[in-house]
Parts: structure tokens; sequence; C-alpha cells
């Protein structure tokens, strides 16, 4: 017997005689069973990658706003300071504390 039918033969089942096998079914070996953990782990891997990646694109994407959102700050602070503090200037400046990087917000 060679080592390809052996290895065949290993991840066949026997069937009783009066019995055919069924094309359909397929027997579940330990090695099937390892690959497919495996591949279980890997898929939750791959999330925790993507997951990671998005978060730290996020963050990049506020540290580029961050000049941006300390103009719009600057701009906020001086009508503040000439109007008073008004509804409207709560909203943007929710707006604006949002673009700010972690730990500068």
């Amino acid at each position: 017997m060679s080592t390809a039918e052996a290895g065949t033969s290993a991840q066949q089942t026997p069937t009783p005689a009066d019995q055919e096998e069924d094309p359909w079914t397929w027997t579940w070996t330990r090695d099937n069973l390892a690959v497919v953990s495996i591949l279980i782990k890997e898929k939750k891997q791959l999330r925790e990658a993507v997951r990671r990646y998005e978060a730290a694109e996020e963050r990049m994407e506020k540290y580029k706003n961050g000049p941006l959102a300390r103009q719009r700050l600057d701009r906020l602070l001086r009508e503040v300071n000439r109007d008073g503090m008004q509804p409207s200037h709560v909203h943007e400046l929710r707006e604006i504390l949002d673009e700010f990087p972690e730990d500068e917000a």
C-alpha cells in the first residue's frame, strides 16, 4: 500500500456490505476538524485586525483634521466672546471636539 492509498483509505469510513455509500455524505476526520478550527481562529484574528486598522485609520483622520478643528475653535471662541454663548455654539463646539484627537480633546 502506497502512502497515497493509505491517506485516502484513512479518510474513508467503512460501510456495511449491503448499504451503498451516499456520495453526498462526508465524514469528519480529525484532520478536517483541525483545519476548520484553524480557519475559524484565523477568521476571528482577521476581524480583530480589521477592527484595529479601522480604529487606527480613524485616529489618523482626527490628527489630520486637528489643525482645522483648532482654527474652527478659535473662530468660535471669538464669536462667543463677541456675542455671548448661543445654542448654535454648543452644537458647533460638540462637532469641533469630535474632530480633535483623543489626547487633545
